[in-house]
């Protein structure tokens, strides 16, 4: 049994902490914000090659890689999705691909189609 919020998070284990933190049901906004990224990375408009290096990064984050700082250059409207999008996929049980309802070749096809190149780290 979780212990309820007003426990102190001290007295939790890390199996409780965890389950507090999960999101496994994520909300109607959150979803609604994947979605609009999805298109938008899927479309042709000014932003989608960053928009898809985002939602990659998310993906397979070991090989594609978002800087930070191009949230700055970002329309107001695509950084708010971002922003509640990271809340999502940092609390939540499911992956990026079962919150889509996307497969993981529909992923590589959208790397492919933005010529976005996955960063493989070399060893000496």
């Amino acid at each position: 049994m979780i212990a309820d919020r007003q426990t102190p998070a001290i007295c939790l284990s890390s199996h409780q902490l965890k389950a507090l933190c999960t999101n496994t049901h994520p909300s109607e906004e959150q979803l609604n914000a994947l979605i609009r990224l999805w298109i938008v990375a899927r479309n042709s408009t000014s932003q989608n090659k960053r928009i898809a290096s985002f939602l990659l990064n998310f993906w397979g984050g070991s090989y594609y890689k978002f800087d930070m700082t191009e949230l700055k250059t970002m329309e107001k409207d695509l950084l708010d999705d971002c922003l509640t999008v990271i809340q999502l996929l940092s609390t939540s049980s499911q992956s990026l691909t079962q919150l889509l309802g996307v497969t993981e070749d529909m992923l590589q096809a959208l790397a492919n189609h933005h010529k976005i190149r996955p960063f493989y780290i070399t060893k000496k």
